[in-house]
């Protein structure tokens, strides 16, 4: 409903700090409920308060005046990762799984800090390879072609 623009105007009325604010309030606050570790059908009622707190997070975000923070999200690495996230989630396995076979060659697993580190390290990078790779040639050609066949109503005559 937040992105319809249906809270729009009462919205606007809020600074967007406080509504930054009250939207991780209502987060935290499904992690204060007794039982929410156990699977149950009563969790169910926690999704509109995980709903409003994001919408309000979102909002306030996509409105600016957060100071570091929206020009975090103005960042256009960030949007790039946004744009190829879908690989990201696809890939985030393989690319953990390869890059801590490599960092056992590179590194002895009993250096404590440096492996995890280097492996962490090695996987984001070797993850992001792989979805830009799939993006760049695997999802832009379908999109392409999605953009073809696309129905376009016109006007009658």
């Amino acid at each position: 409903m937040v992105g319809l623009g249906l809270f729009d105007a009462p919205l606007k009325k809020i600074p967007a700090w406080l509504s930054f604010l009250a939207g991780l309030l209502a987060l935290w606050s499904v992690t204060e409920l007794p039982n929410v570790n156990a699977i149950q059908w009563k969790l169910m009622l926690t999704y509109p308060l995980i709903g409003l707190g994001m919408a309000l997070i979102l909002s306030s975000v996509m409105r600016g005046g957060l100071g570091p923070l929206s020009l975090l999200f103005e960042n256009k690495i960030l949007g790039y990762l946004g744009k190829i996230s879908y690989g990201l989630y696809v890939y985030h396995l393989a690319g953990r799984q390869l890059a801590f076979e490599w960092t056992e060659a590179l590194v002895s697993p009993q250096r404590l800090l440096v492996y995890p580190l280097v492996g962490t390290v090695l996987g984001l990078l070797v993850t992001v390879a792989f979805s830009v790779a799939s993006y760049e040639l695997l999802e832009k050609p379908f999109l392409r072609l999605k953009e073809r066949f696309a129905f376009i109503q016109t006007r009658p005559v």
